[in-house]
């Protein structure tokens, strides 16, 4: 009978499964449920979390870390991600629920369209960024080779002169 009960989890636990402080749950939490995500309470009012949440949670910190996405963004699309986002108000409505529902979906739409340009937009940054450096080592490869000519040309030089002055100088005591 136990089996059905899900396992319950506190805040510092949920911190030590994703790496973070408690404080960070307890921010991903206010997140979340910002965005319609429900997670359940105690009797105490205190948050109750599930595998669920957990889940939700490293959604929320997969998003974050690797898409660049602010909290508020994340959140929205976890929670529209989830089927039982407690969207659905308590008079029962089903029309309003499902144009609630349909609003969250458009939403996750909208921010996955924009993520994806994004993405897109990040690709081709990089392409400039590696055509630049490219081209800066060129012309720093050219003006090396420029600096060393002119220090052989100095150099040549120096050394016509102080022939020229020692030709120079026998030639004088000669005549």
């Amino acid at each position: 009978m136990e089996s059905d009960i899900p396992k319950q989890y506190g805040t510092k636990e949920i911190a030590y499964m994703l790496g973070v402080e408690p404080v960070t749950v307890r921010k991903y939490a206010v997140a979340l449920e910002t965005a319609g995500y429900v997670i359940g309470r105690s009797e105490a009012d205190r948050r109750i979390y599930t595998e669920k949440n957990v889940m939700a949670f490293n959604q929320l910190q997969a998003l974050r870390n690797h898409n660049a996405l602010s909290l508020e963004a994340a959140a929205m699309i976890v929670a529209a991600k989830d089927s039982d986002v407690a969207i659905f108000k308590h008079d029962g409505n089903r029309i309003e629920d499902l144009a609630i529902q349909e609003q969250y979906e458009k939403r996750f739409d909208v921010l996955e369209s924009k993520m994806e340009k994004l993405v897109s937009l990040n690709a081709e940054l990089v392409g400039r960024l590696d055509q630049r450096q490219q081209w800066e080592e060129k012309r720093d490869r050219q003006i090396v080779e420029a600096l060393q000519e002119l220090r052989e040309t100095r150099m040549e030089l120096a050394a016509a002169k102080e022939n020229k002055s020692w030709i120079q100088r026998i030639f004088k005591k000669n005549s």
